[in-house]
């Protein structure tokens, strides 16, 4: 399964890790990298430290976009049993979530209201049975 994300920021808590972390536990910076910074007037350990907080940001949303495939993937099987849940679409700036399943062959995108989604990854009660339904519903559920 494929997870395309696009955040549009760095949470504080990534922020506040990334600039705990001794010197040796941030990313090596390549020759661009440094160049960069030195454009930026920005000083390396600081850079670093951005990067460090990019990668823990990626890693949080992509835990949190692994959870909501995983519910996705059981109520489109629940719904259509050979659908195959393939990529799973999430883009902050454009305020879209949708997910790519193949159903015999063929690969269908269906949104997913934001709202929904959301509420599942602030584990608001009944999110997730929402989530569900509206799997549910843009693979046929409309049509029962």
């Amino acid at each position: 399964m494929v997870f395309r994300g696009y955040p549009s920021r760095i949470r504080f808590a990534d922020w506040e890790r990334a600039n705990s972390l001794p010197v040796g536990a941030l990313p090596k910076l390549s020759k661009q990298q440094r160049a960069r910074a030195r454009k930026l007037r920005i000083p390396e350990d600081h850079y670093a430290v951005a990067l460090k907080a990019a990668e823990l940001a990626s890693e949080h949303a992509l835990g949190k976009m692994e959870r909501v495939a995983r519910i996705i993937a059981a109520a489109a099987k629940k719904r259509v049993p050979e659908a195959e849940l393939t990529s799973v679409v999430w883009d902050f700036r454009e305020n879209r979530f949708e997910f790519l399943a193949q159903i015999n062959g063929r690969e269908d995108c269906s949104p997913i209201p934001t709202a929904i989604v959301d509420d599942v990854l602030l584990e608001k009660e009944g999110a997730e049975e929402r989530l569900k339904k509206a799997v549910d519903f843009e693979l046929g559920g409309w049509a029962d």
